[in-house]
């Protein structure tokens, strides 16, 4: 189904793409020192990460969810069990 028109194909590398680069944007704060606070005084909270993880998984789960041809109540039920 992935691959049953060019337009449906392009998005499936957009949202791999859009993927991608979020997650390099939040990593290289991390490297470069910023995307952390300190908690607790000595602890080292990376809050970069997290909000990678509910930017990203949510399209990860998107891009599986139009490859294997589910419906759109399904798509919308899946994001939202996941960003709970």
């Amino acid at each position: 189904k992935a691959t049953s028109s060019d337009s449906q194909r392009r998005l499936f590398y957009l949202i791999n793409a859009y993927v991608s680069g979020i997650a390099a944007v939040a990593y290289f704060a991390m490297l470069s020192g910023q995307g952390w606070i300190v908690v607790a005084g000595c602890r080292q909270f990376f809050y970069a990460r997290y909000i990678d993880w509910a930017i990203t998984t949510p399209l990860l789960l998107l891009d599986l969810a139009l490859l294997a041809g589910v419906d759109t109540v399904t798509i919308i039920s899946i994001i939202g069990a996941d960003l709970l």
